[in-house]
């Protein structure tokens, strides 16, 4: 009797999710994120840990449209815009320095609307 071993890669996936308006300015109501792609900009940092700040210069560099501005620059959230981890504002939180795992849910909603 011969056993096959099948090793699969796995994905390790973070879920981000726009809203407020937010989801027009990257073509998407939701991203999945495999967390390794983020690691590389850690490492560039010299950290083992990825942490918001990195997912936000994916989103900048990967997701986001040429022409909005209103999202972040250089990895720092603009105002106005909210940043909730896992159901917890990252205010309370350490903010663009916490650390993010994978199977996290990432919530990025802004408050700020034309009139």
């Amino acid at each position: 009797m011969l056993l096959f071993l099948v090793k699969c890669k796995k994905e390790i996936e973070m879920k981000v999710i726009f809203r407020g308006g937010l989801e027009d300015n990257v073509n998407s109501e939701t991203l999945l994120v495999d967390i390794n792609e983020l690691k590389e900009t850690a490492r560039e940092a010299g950290r083992t840990a990825v942490i918001a700040k990195d997912l936000i210069l994916y989103i900048e560099k990967t997701h986001l449209k040429s022409d909005y501005k209103h999202f972040s620059l250089n990895g720092e959230l603009e105002g106005g815009i909210l940043c909730i981890i896992n159901e917890v504002d990252w205010d309370i939180l350490k903010e663009e320095n916490t650390v993010l795992n994978d199977n996290d849910t990432i919530h990025f909603i802004t408050t700020l609307h034309g009139g």
